[in-house]
């Protein structure tokens, strides 16, 4: 395992200075957190204040004049989902809401990202398996080097990285592959260090490291709707293809030579016998297709979650489609004023319009 520490050290000095930069991060002032409170995850939510008119032009006086004024347009703006919210005009419902706006505590980008990033390692497959690198949220704050160094240690601390590691370990045993390795419980316990070392190498480089030298995102954004083909081939397609930290999608650097390079540093710790370069990039290949079946099977598995676990849910929610779209077909029939009682003669036109409109 002394072939290891140089590995760990390198793993060390990054993991130091993602620490130092998010620790100059800057923290809301004493003022602002003791007026806002505790919002979201950590409780350091920046509180927008001028909403409550407490900077002015610098006096006393416009400040009551500017809370006298946004009292009047909201006592003048009609309640939301009253019957004269529907009627009012533009102005008056753009106004109102700028103001309830303006009374929201604001939070900064890396507020929002920790507290997404906090529902997000809740997530798993069965219970068991870690999600934690999908996000179901489009425009998602993007993640410190910081925030990302905790993905991370979060992905190779599991549990089941561990539970991962052993099985992988034992199925390598069984079949007697990296002989090097021997036989017994000690080449049982070099095959467990080295598939645990593949995996935390692996999440260190690809999530953590090139991320942050490249401002990428390592995160999987589900698509969650569309056609199945749409779907599948998105899903493949992030293997290569990634959102950056400025929200542009571009060439997924981080992913491949992510790969590469857990692929060249498992030379060191594995047999003479199993290194070289064309092994490297075999090891290298073989992760990045894993990873586009495994980005396959997060993108589909809420839907095959709800089918089997949930199927009256399901059955629910397709009669509420089917009814939706039969009121849409007959306000059609309505509109053209071919309503009739008995059969539906443009039934081939109602499926069309429905289809086109789903």
């Amino acid at each position: 395992m002394r072939q290891l520490v140089p590995i760990f050290l390198l793993m060390a000095t990054f993991t130091t200075a993602a620490c130092a930069q998010d620790s100059a991060a800057p923290q809301p002032s004493p003022t602002t957190q003791s007026r806002s409170g505790d919002y979201g995850y950590g409780g350091r939510a920046k509180l927008f204040v001028n909403g409550f008119g407490l900077f002015g032009n610098g006096t006393r006086g416009n400040a009551i004049n500017q809370q006298e004024t946004q009292s009047a347009v909201l006592a003048q703006a009609p309640a939301p989902g009253s019957e004269s919210w529907q009627d009012s005009t533009p102005e008056a419902t753009e106004a109102a809401a700028s103001v309830e706006n303006e009374n929201q505590p604001k939070i900064s980008a890396h507020e929002k990202a920790k507290q997404e990033l906090h529902q997000e390692e809740k997530q798993r497959i069965l219970g068991v398996v870690p999600n934690f690198k999908t996000s179901n949220v489009p425009d998602a704050a993007p993640l410190s080097s910081g925030q990302k160094l905790q993905l991370t240690f979060r992905l190779a601390l599991d549990p089941f990285q561990f539970v991962a590691a052993a099985l992988d370990a034992g199925h390598s045993q069984w079949r007697n592959d990296f002989s090097g390795f021997g036989r017994g419980g000690a080449g049982y316990a070099r095959r467990f260090g080295a598939a645990y070392a593949d995996q935390a190498s692996g999440a260190f480089w690809g999530n953590f490291v090139f991320p942050s030298l490249l401002h990428e995102d390592p995160r999987y954004f589900r698509e969650g709707k569309g056609a199945f083909k749409h779907r599948f081939l998105y899903a493949l397609a992030t293997t290569f293809w990634t959102k950056n930290d400025n929200g542009t999608w571009g060439f997924n650097y981080a992913n491949v030579l992510g790969n590469l390079t857990a692929g060249g540093l498992s030379n060191v710790y594995y047999p003479a016998s199993d290194r070289g370069a064309v092994l490297t990039f075999e090891r290298a290949a073989t992760v990045t297709a894993e990873g586009a079946i495994g980005a396959v099977f997060v993108e589909f598995w809420p839907d095959i979650s709800q089918k089997v676990f949930s199927p009256q849910t399901e059955s629910v929610n397709l009669t509420r489609r089917y009814r939706s779209r039969a009121r849409t077909c007959r306000a059609l029939r309505y509109r053209q004023g071919t309503r009739r009682r008995g059969p539906d003669p443009d039934r081939v036109r109602c499926r069309r319009y429905l289809t086109a409109n789903r």
